[in-house]
């Protein structure tokens, strides 16, 4: 076991690098304001150092939170003359669904969300969906599957009778296959993530991230092309779900980024998306159960030497606790969901 103290004070290491963001919330003002600011950095009692992404709070801690959250509210700050956002939601895990929600309600928008292959019964028995509803959010359930391409086929059809509305894509992105996400707006969209990379101490040698949907890694990679902490060595992608690596490069390429700078690791958990892993937390952090529980619990079990003060575990996030959220808010949480009323005229295709 490594001294934490020792280990301090020989390389002259403060326990906290707190920069711009602390516990504090910012429920009242404009959210876009604290878009920039810096989550703090913070060594825990097991010598590793861990990138405080769950303290972008802009409800709270423990409510919405993280680098997706961020970079949702820069897909909604950069959207003009609109009042409506649709999007195709994940019932049961995405912090998608009550991070829009929220975000709608912030910017004085109505939210439309889609879900495919369920019922009014279903969806009041489950955490997120009345999230979502404490915000307001009206809830399409007239997909029959719960395919993707046909939900989105319903996101599509709903916006054509909304002239003033726009769409979250899936995984909140931009896809860079698409024509209209240049080059530019790509560097633009990952340059609010890649901030956070500028106050990765300069001692930190081995950078750890839970490997996902892939915007946070991308955004990540892209700012560390940019700004280079002075001894990373290495970057591990724990992989909690599909390997995205081929899109990654894909994507980094297309924004004109390499990240041969660094040796990247990847490391497969062999869980699948679907699994969680419940419980799994160090002092203060309680980890998100579908993904860094995953990869924290990985590299307990594999990669134990990475446990020492020259590594830095990047949280993403953490998981928004409704009953937290209502209580932030002053509110109570409902006990159903509210259905969109549609005005499309036959809507039998998406009932099949």
């Amino acid at each position: 076991m490594i001294n934490m103290k020792t280990s301090l004070n020989e390389n002259n290491i403060d326990r906290n690098i707190l920069n711009d963001i602390t516990e504090d919330t910012f429920i009242a003002g404009r959210w876009i304001d604290k878009i920039w600011d810096l989550t703090p950095v913070e060594q825990k009692s097991d010598t590793m150092f861990y990138k405080r992404e769950d303290k972008f709070a802009p409800l709270g801690m423990n409510s919405i939170n993280g680098s997706k959250c961020r970079q949702l509210l820069w897909l909604f700050d950069r959207e003009k003359n609109v009042d409506t956002v649709v999007h195709a939601t994940n019932l049961n895990s995405s912090p998608q669904t009550p991070m829009t929600a929220a975000m709608a309600e912030h910017y004085g928008y109505r939210n439309i969300q889609v879900a495919g292959g369920t019922t009014f019964e279903s969806m009041n028995k489950k955490e997120l969906p009345l999230a979502a509803a404490l915000h307001g959010t009206e809830y399409d359930i007239t997909v029959g599957s719960g395919f993707n391409v046909v939900i989105q086929k319903r996101v599509d059809d709903i916006m054509s009778s909304h002239s003033n509305s726009f769409k979250i894509e899936r995984d909140i992105t931009l896809d860079h296959r698409l024509e209209k996400n240049t080059p530019d707006i790509l560097r633009e969209f990952h340059a609010i993530g890649g901030e956070q990379v500028k106050n990765i101490p300069d001692h930190i040698e081995d950078l750890i991230m839970p490997f996902g949907s892939s915007t946070s890694t991308c955004s990540i990679l892209y700012g560390l092309s940019t700004h280079k902490p002075k001894s990373l060595k290495r970057i591990y992608l724990i992989d909690v779900g599909v390997d995205k690596r081929e899109y990654v490069f894909e994507r980094l390429s297309y924004m004109g980024v390499s990240p041969n700078e660094y040796e990247i690791i990847h490391r497969d958990t062999k869980l699948p998306y679907s699994k969680t892993v419940p419980g799994v937390s160090i002092d203060d952090i309680t980890f998100h159960m579908r993904y860094e529980a995953k990869c924290y619990s990985y590299v307990l079990e594999h990669l134990k030497e990475l446990i020492r003060p020259t590594s830095l575990f990047w949280v993403i996030g953490s998981y928004p606790d409704t009953k937290t959220t209502a209580r932030n808010i002053n509110r109570e949480v409902p006990t159903e969901i509210t259905l969109y009323e549609s005005k499309t005229n036959n809507i039998t295709e998406f009932m099949k």
